[in-house]
């Protein structure tokens, strides 16, 4: 279980939006200046692995939610004692956004 700082069980970190082929995840902590937690590490592995598998998508963006930040990065509260586990899980993340898009060149 996380910190305080970790969303309660079944609340989504990220919102999905989509028009038309253009998709948009929203990191969606503002409050947390958008850092960066398991779950959220979770939810945009499986938003990327979903949003992948649909043909209709051609472009993906992620942004943040607020006006401060699109993301201060690890939420080093919650991350502390999962630091490795953790960086392994970031990279495959960002593989699966650098594979999605090295594709659709």
């Amino acid at each position: 279980m996380g910190s305080i700082d970790e969303p309660p069980v079944g609340q989504m970190t990220l919102q999905i939006e989509q028009t038309d082929q253009i998709a948009r995840i929203v990191l969606d902590r503002p409050e947390q200046l958008n850092t960066i937690t398991p779950t959220m590490l979770d939810e945009l592995a499986a938003a990327v692995d979903s949003l992948d598998a649909d043909a209709d998508v051609r472009c993906l963006l992620v942004t943040g939610a607020g006006d401060r930040a699109f993301s201060a990065g690890a939420d080093l509260s919650v991350l502390a004692d999962e630091m490795d586990a953790i960086a392994e899980r970031a990279a495959a993340t960002h593989d699966r956004l650098s594979d999605r898009s090295r594709a659709s060149e």
